[in-house]
């Protein structure tokens, strides 16, 4: 008998899977980020939240009409050329940090970087917030425009 070893391929990373999912949507990023069902299942609880929150007065007010994962950015047709970078850090079981860098289909020459952070979830890992260089994460950007839509409607 000779004896075999097995190699087990590599398990593959669950919140680099993720957001690549995320980023390779195409133009079907407003079902994620909407109160559709796959973004229950992608978004951590508190985004969820606030992404439930926002979706309703999105109708009546101006809450965030761009594309979360190019920083707001409007009619950007849809991020190209993506690279995904794993941030190594001391809280890799408890917070991931990935980073985007993606050019737009519409200017190829514009490139956004956006930093991906998901917390852990039973099942796997979930979207906690995208904060692109420069501007406030999405997260806060909903939060902040909902307040305002809110006191403004109670006027």
């Amino acid at each position: 008998r000779s004896a075999t070893s097995v190699q087990s391929s590599p398990q593959p990373d669950e919140a680099l899977q993720l957001v690549k999912r995320l980023y390779e949507a195409g133009e079907d990023y407003a079902a994620i980020f909407g109160g559709s069902a796959a973004a229950s299942a992608t978004h951590s609880p508190g985004l969820a939240k606030v992404v439930r929150e926002a979706m309703p007065l999105s109708r009546r007010c101006p809450i965030y009409d761009g594309d979360p994962r190019l920083g707001g950015a409007q009619g950007a047709g849809g991020p190209t050329r993506m690279r995904y970078d794993v941030e190594a850090g001391r809280n890799a079981v408890d917070r991931r940090t990935i980073m985007v860098t993606a050019a737009q289909a519409e200017a190829p020459k514009v490139v956004s970087r956006t930093r991906v952070v998901l917390i852990p979830a039973p099942g796997g890992w979930r979207i906690d917030d995208l904060v692109t260089e420069g501007m406030p994460g999405y997260r806060a950007t909903l939060a902040d425009a909902s307040a305002r839509c809110r006191s403004a409607r109670s006027r």
